[in-house]
């Protein structure tokens, strides 16, 4: 949602959209010394609680083995040239090379991982289909798929493509599907929604911008209207000079029978928000041009998702959102009775290298409230592949707590949704995963083999899973999605494809939606 890409970083991969990429140069704080080259380490205990403490302006503290030596050589420079270093205490005593030998010194070489070389492939009982990009010769990465209806009601997934800006449309999903590309209108359209705004007459799709695929902070962001006309679509901006848009939902915040909309505004790293847009519309016989004022719901930037529910049963909906970068937690913004929204943290990784990268909300135990599937494996801050990268349930123990379990290790997990994929009448769960190029040797350093591509927890029991390879991996899967998308009463799944660099001649060919059916 993914520490994006950096310039140098589409190497490194690339984004999705949490992105850290590669840090400018800065100069590192130094200490008071007779020779500006001695590193005065940090030894003592008054030392070790300033560093803490300054680790703690930002984010919560990483203890040095969530990262190997390498990774902290790297990181150390990249934290420093972040906004907020040394806001609050200025590291007179501590020299960025002091920082950097503390971790690496305790850091180890290599991270240990599951290898799952030996767990032989098992797929559910669905048919693969592979749909072709819009423009073959021209590298794709498709960051949304969503299961909508037509106009006419029949079934169909919308897909955003956020380096290239196509949006297509795949229909006949019970017989022969069939992908077209519906717009390029909007330069790096990374999610959309359908939606009906009572200015117009019909459905239109509102589009979240990033701007750039490239992570950067700038004001090319924005919030797009895409209006059907009868040949073709209509652009308009409803909101514009705005960071990296990753993400939002429609909602009526504050019940006046208009549209309002949540907005993750990632950024990077001097910009980002999570903001509303508050429809101020006013209705006349004239041509009527939409209008939203912007209102701040969080400063903080590096939002990769949000979802709207009733997260508190007072009958007012709220915005649930996943911020990544150094923040690595799940909130809420209540929505009260005067139209505020307060802020409550609903969960927190245990440190900053974490890597949310997306979430499901839904009722996943059946005790009639809502639980959360979480994904966290964004491995676009390094090649490492981390042993700490899963598939998390978090479970609603009331009063807004969740108790997290962890489901299965999955490193470069980003994406996952429940869904009865046996047709046995429970909840099984499909993971995909997104990995920088290199992963292979990346892997072998390891002592491991690369992570699957596709994966699928079989529920064998209330609570218990078994772990299936549905497809060895490089993972190149930065969204899925699943559904009834045929018709016929069974689960259905969707992956968007995301590549790196246009494959070669001799590749094959991995396509730019692949679909598993159940219908034959």
């Amino acid at each position: 949602m993914s520490r994006m890409i950096s310039a140098a970083g589409v190497a490194l991969a690339a984004l999705w959209l949490v992105g850290c990429g590669s840090p400018a140069r800065v100069s590192p704080p130094t200490v008071a010394t007779s020779a500006t080259n001695v590193v005065t380490p940090i030894s003592s205990p008054d030392d070790e609680a300033l560093l803490k403490k300054l680790c703690l302006q930002c984010h919560q503290f990483s203890d040095p083995g969530t990262l190997t030596k390498s990774d902290w050589d790297e990181a150390i420079p990249r934290m420093v040239s972040m906004p907020g270093y040394g806001k609050v205490i200025v590291p007179k005593r501590l020299q960025m090379e002091a920082v950097k030998r503390w971790f690496v010194d305790r850091a180890p070489d290599s991270l240990p991982l599951t290898d799952r070389v030996d767990v032989a492939e098992k797929t559910p009982p669905l048919r693969r289909v592979i749909l072709k990009s819009p423009h073959p010769e021209k590298v794709s990465f498709v960051s949304q798929v969503k299961l909508l209806s037509s106009p006419l009601g029949e079934p169909r997934l919308l897909t955003c493509d956020m380096r290239n800006g196509w949006i297509c449309e795949v229909t006949a999903l019970d017989r022969q599907p069939q992908l077209r590309l519906l717009s390029e209108q909007v330069s790096n359209a990374c999610r959309l929604e359908s939606v009906v705004l009572s200015e117009f007459d019909g459905s239109e799709l509102v589009v979240a911008n990033l701007g750039t695929f490239v992570a950067m902070d700038h004001n090319l962001g924005s919030v797009d209207l895409l209006l059907r006309k009868e040949d073709g679509w209509e652009h308009r901006s409803l909101a514009s000079n705005l960071g990296r848009v990753a993400d939002l939902k429609p909602l009526d915040f504050d019940s006046d029978g208009d549209v309002d909309f949540a907005v993750a505004e990632f950024g990077w790293r001097t910009t980002g928000h999570v903001l509303l847009l508050e429809n101020t519309t006013r209705k006349s016989t004239t041509t009527i041009e939409p209008k939203f004022a912007v209102r701040t719901l969080d400063e903080r930037h590096g939002a990769v998702q949000l979802e709207i529910s009733d997260i508190n049963d007072d009958g007012r909906p709220d915005v649930i959102a996943l911020l990544a970068q150094e923040h690595e937690m799940l909130v809420a913004y209540l929505n009260q009775p005067d139209g505020s929204f307060v802020l409550r943290e609903l969960f927190r990784a245990p440190h900053p290298t974490w890597g949310y990268s997306g979430f499901q909300l839904l009722d996943f135990d059946g005790d009639q409230d809502l639980d959360v599937l979480l994904t966290n494996g964004d491995m676009m801050d390094g090649p490492t592949l981390k042993p700490y990268h899963s598939v998390t349930w978090l479970e609603n123990i009331g009063d807004l707590k969740f108790e997290s379990h962890t489901l299965a290790e999955l490193p470069g997990a980003h994406r996952a949704e429940a869904a009865d994929l046996d047709g046995d009448g429970d909840l099984d769960i499909v993971a995909c995963t997104l990995v920088p190029m290199g992963t292979d040797q990346q892997a072998k350093r390891q002592q491991s083999s690369i992570p699957p591509a596709l994966v699928w927890l079989e529920q064998t029991a209330p609570g218990k899973f078994d772990f299936h390879v549905w497809k060895r991996g490089p993972g190149h899967y930065p969204t899925l999605t699943t559904g009834d998308f045929d018709g016929d009463g069974k689960s259905d799944v969707a992956l968007g494809i995301g590549l790196w660099q246009k494959p070669s001649s001799t590749d094959v060919d991995t396509g730019y939606v692949e679909l598993w059916l159940s219908s034959p």
